[in-house]
């Protein structure tokens, strides 16, 4: 009987060291990353994620930078936050003492957003690109 008692009572310590936020959300969340035109290359704090479009699984504690990228067009750069994951309050109804202290320390407390990134990318203006050749070309005679 004891023995039965002593693993019942580990599972239930093991199932309270999680938080309700980590359970239902977990560390990382997913962020659609697509661009016009497709077929991007995509940077993510700086290191080659992949080409567009996209599904990044982005760990929920970071801010993120996300550089969108193609050959003949102006490269574009957003950036992530951190809103609040109300699954966290679910510790609070359940009564997770140690989810109030899990949660923080996983960033399962936190969203990213947005949770999806579009962007158009543009050609350079080749305007300004004549008129910036022009004057440096003055500028060297």
């Amino acid at each position: 009987m004891t023995k039965i008692f002593r693993s019942f009572l580990a599972i239930v310590i093991l199932l309270n060291q999680t938080g309700c936020a980590t359970v239902a959300s977990g560390k990382h969340q997913d962020v659609m990353i697509r661009s016009n035109p497709t077929g991007a290359n995509v940077l993510i704090d700086g290191m080659m994620s992949g080409t567009t479009p996209m599904l990044a699984n982005l760990v929920r504690k970071k801010r993120h930078t996300i550089k969108v990228s193609k050959p003949g067009y102006e490269t574009v750069t957003r950036a992530t936050t951190r809103g609040f994951n109300w699954w966290y309050l679910g510790n609070l109804i359940l009564g997770g003492i140690i989810g109030l202290i899990v949660d923080p320390i996983t960033g399962a407390i936190y969203e990213v957003k947005p949770d999806a990134v579009y962007v158009d990318l543009e050609k350079p203006n080749q305007e300004l690109e004549v008129a910036i050749k022009e004057a440096d070309e003055e500028i060297k005679t």
